[in-house]
């Protein structure tokens, strides 16, 4: 059994720590705007885990579980920023 990368498990911690800033942050704002961006950080934050746990367990079916987390991490930015793009026209910005 192969220990855990110490980076990879506080690059986690770190992701855990902001998630907790982001809900707080979105529990006192408007987040229809955001939800985009909320779902792109939990796929990415998903990713990280998967990348901790492909060393211990199933490496081949975890790592694929990792990069289609960072696949769908990616859309969901793309469509975040396609959200903004289009209100930002519409309101003359």
């Amino acid at each position: 059994m192969e220990q855990f990368s110490p980076n990879e498990v506080a690059n986690f911690a770190v992701g855990l720590i902001t998630l907790l800033l982001i809900v707080f942050v979105f529990s006192r704002a408007e987040t229809d705007k955001l939800k985009p961006f909320f779902w792109g950080f939990l796929f990415m934050l998903a990713a990280s885990f998967f990348t901790i746990l492909e060393e211990v367990i199933a490496g081949e079916f975890l790592n694929f579980l990792e990069h289609l987390s960072f696949a769908l991490a990616a859309w969901a930015f793309f469509a975040a920023c396609l959200h903004i793009g289009r209100r930002g026209r519409s309101s003359g910005v």
